[in-house]
């Protein structure tokens, strides 16, 4: 009877891991499962232009480059032209709707819209420029001219600006 007793033990053992196994690779793929029902559809991003964009009356100048050209900032040309837009996609951080999608997974918008390396065209009023994301903060992506040559202490110091 020991012998006999001893075996129903082992296939409860079994039965048990077996169950456990099979309860561990649902919970696992359940958040797969739960975002493949919902309808999923790309925005579209706002993309600002520099076709009329002069450096020298409406950009900010940075001084700590190494290279005989100035480099000029576009970052307050674009944010006008996301005002004069009506603001797409704006994000108020402490509104109700914003604390209650917030999560772990949610990444900005600026981070989903470029990497790093992306080769980029920016349409000009001389025709469109061949350029590339150099870095990708939280909040904006600096794009550098395909031929232009830009130290990697500036780029840092434009990033944390």
């Amino acid at each position: 009877m020991s012998e006999s007793s001893t075996s129903i033990t082992k296939r409860r053992k079994a039965t048990l891991s077996s169950t456990l196994v099979i309860v561990l690779l649902l919970a696992s793929f359940l958040p797969i499962l739960v975002n493949a029902e919902d309808e999923y559809q790309e925005d579209e991003i706002f993309t600002g232009t520099i076709a009329n964009f002069e450096g020298e009356n409406m950009g900010k100048s940075y001084l700590t480059t190494s290279s005989e050209d100035p480099i000029f900032s576009a970052t307050r040309h674009l944010k006008n032209q996301w005002i004069d837009a009506g603001m797409p996609d704006m994000i108020l951080p402490f509104s109700s709707d914003y604390l209650s999608k917030q999560s772990r997974s949610v990444s900005r918008a600026c981070e989903n819209a470029w990497n790093q390396g992306d080769a980029v065209t920016m349409p000009t009023s001389g025709g469109n420029i061949a350029a590339e994301v150099e870095r990708v903060t939280s909040s904006a992506a600096i794009i550098v001219e395909n031929g232009v040559s830009i130290p990697s202490t500036t780029i840092n110091d434009i990033a944390s600006s």
